[in-house]
């Protein structure tokens, strides 16, 4: 990897196009993808994800996480929503509960490897404006399915939009690692 690699920083943005024509769980990729994870025990990881890499390209549908935020689905990681779904919105709600309690008004909460960004939505949808947020991902994929989550509009949710977002180069890889400033 060049020097001139090394020291880019190049801004991860979300266009206004990228925002328009977000369901709710309502194609038949995450239909059946989530019937499989529920009720048969064989492949409820590999089958999701197969569904949505082969036949998730143009896909826009969200779940409602358990706090009624809405999270972008990233049909490369199909499986990981139909888990989160078929566990009331939630994915190590332990980790949450624990990380939520440390937190006080005014504190940084820190998304290491965020990858859909549910632990992000949820500490947001808790604190609102009282914490700063800071997601990072290093799947592109992934990084700009959770900046279209942090920009989809909702209810549950006080108003937040990633103030800065930028991205680094991965150790020994072609793509970058992105970090997300949330809030």
């Amino acid at each position: 990897m060049s020097n001139s690699q090394t020291s880019e920083i190049r801004p991860l943005t979300v266009q206004e196009s990228d925002l328009a024509g977000w369901g709710e769980g309502t194609s038949w990729q995450f239909k059946l993808s989530r019937f499989w994870a529920r009720h048969i025990p064989r492949g409820k990881g590999w089958f999701p994800r197969q569904i949505g890499r082969r036949f998730g390209g143009g896909m826009r549908d969200t779940i409602r996480t358990a706090s009624g935020a809405r999270l972008a689905i990233d049909p490369g990681s199909l499986d990981m929503y139909c888990s989160i779904t078929n566990q009331g919105g939630l994915w190590d709600a332990d980790v949450l509960e624990v990380c939520c309690r440390f937190l006080k008004p005014g504190g940084v909460f820190y998304d290491i490897g965020a990858n859909v960004g549910l632990m992000s939505l949820e500490v947001a949808k808790r604190f609102g404006d009282q914490v700063r947020i800071f997601s990072f991902e290093p799947q592109p994929s992934l990084a700009h399915t959770l900046a279209i989550s942090a920009r989809l509009k909702s209810s549950a949710l006080p108003p937040w939009i990633p103030r800065n977002a930028a991205c680094f180069p991965a150790a020994r890889a072609a793509s970058y690692s992105c970090a997300l400033v949330t809030t």
